[in-house]
Formats: C-alpha cells, sequence, structure tokens
C-alpha cells in the first residue's frame, strides 16, 4: 500500500492521496491508506461502512472529480479537502480491487490523465499479487494446522490401541494363561470341576475374541 501511494504521489507530483481497497481476508470490509508528500502514510479507520463501486466513474477511467461524491466518508474527505480530486479505479481483470483519491491543486491535462491510468492498472496488479499472497499465506496456515491436527489423532489413536491391547488383550491372556497353569498342576481335580474350569477359561476366549474383532474399527 506504501509503495503504491507515494509512487502514484511522486509521479503526478500531487499533494495528498488516499487509497481505499479490499483486503483480501476481511470480505467487502473497506481499508484505508493516507499520505502526503514528504511524509510517511499510514492506515485509518472510514468509521462508516462503505461501497467503491459508489465512488468509482461510470467509464472505469481516471477521472478529475470537481466534488467529492456524498458517499465519501468524513474520514476521507477531511484528508483531501474540498479542491478537485482524481479518482482512479483499481481494476484487475474486470474487478475493482479498490480506489485511489488524490487531491488535485493543478490542472491535469490529457497526458497526466493517461499516466495516471497506467499507474492505476499497475497499482491494480501489485494490489491483486498481495491479495494472491496473502490468501495463499492463510492457506498455508490452515494446511499446516490440519497436518498437525492429522498428527495428534494419529498419536492419539496408537495410544488407545496400545492401552487396548495391553489392558484387553494382554490381561485376558494373562489370566487365561494362570488359569491353565493351576490346571496342568491340580491333578486332584474331578471331571465335573475341571469342566467348569475349562468353561471359565473358554469364556474368557470368547471375550477376547470380541475385544480383537474391534480392533479394526479402532484402527
Amino acid at each position: 500500500l506504501a509503495r503504491v501511494a507515494e509512487s502514484t504521489l511522486a509521479t503526478l507530483a500531487l499533494p495528498r492521496l488516499v487509497l481505499l481497497w479490499y483486503p483480501p481476508e476481511l470480505d467487502d470490509v473497506v481499508d484505508g491508506y493516507g499520505t502526503e508528500a514528504g511524509r510517511t502514510g499510514a492506515h485509518f479507520e472510514l468509521g462508516v461502512p462503505l461501497d467503491l463501486h459508489a465512488l468509482v466513474p461510470p467509464a472505469h477511467k481516471a477521472t478529475v472529480l470537481a466534488v467529492l461524491p456524498a458517499s465519501v466518508p468524513p474520514a476521507v474527505a477531511e484528508r483531501l479537502g474540498r479542491a478537485a480530486t482524481l479518482c482512479l479505479p483499481l481494476l484487475y481483470n474486470g474487478q475493482l480491487l479498490g480506489v485511489i483519491l488524490a487531491r488535485c491543486d493543478r490542472e491535469l491535462g490529457a497526458a497526466d490523465l493517461e499516466l495516471a491510468g497506467a499507474l492505476a492498472s499497475q497499482a491494480a496488479a501489485a494490489l491483486a499479487n498481495a491479495s494472491l499472497f496473502e490468501t495463499a499465506r492463510r492457506h498455508e496456515v490452515e494446511l499446516r494446522k490440519l497436518s498437525q491436527m492429522r498428527v495428534q489423532l494419529q498419536e492419539e489413536g496408537q495410544r488407545q490401541l496400545s492401552r487396548e491391547l495391553h489392558d484387553g488383550v494382554g490381561q485376558v491372556l494373562t489370566a487365561v494363561k494362570m488359569d491353565l497353569g493351576v490346571l496342568e498342576r491340580d491333578s486332584q481335580l474331578d471331571a465335573a470341576t475341571l469342566r467348569g474350569r475349562l468353561r471359565e477359561v473358554r469364556e474368557q476366549i470368547t471375550e477376547l475374541v470380541a475385544a480383537v474383532r474391534t480392533m479394526p474399527q479402532l484402527l
């Protein structure tokens, strides 16, 4: 914004200038930047909603306005004063990206207006590139966040699977191993008791099979 404003001001030998544009991340909100010869420019608040299309001449070309349109916010009018104003629509591929309003203390001829139109075309291309860069930067940040979320989800899934294996499968297998060890060492068990103990072991294995079948869903 500073480079566009200052180069336009210096090339056309104008005293002060206001650049109004649509920042890419703010949808239809208009941002304001003002500067004047020999001073550093700065952003400023418009204070009211603004439709830039209402400021653009019907021909969409560099035009000198004898009177500022009524839709110009007071914050802009105060910076430009009551003198004639050069209006430069910033169009890129048919899209209005912004408007430059510059105070004219001298008469601008056809050559000046042609030069102003060329500057507006370059300024519009610069703003379009800046908007694309900002959009790409925001998408890169979003992709980085999504990548971090994916890694976190993978790690949490692995931890959950590890808990299932340790607390579920591991403990059941340990219990089955201990029960079978007891049955192997106890030679005094009658048939009925042995069948009951084996039934318990079988039920544990059945529960284990059911738990293992849920693991693909967990994965």
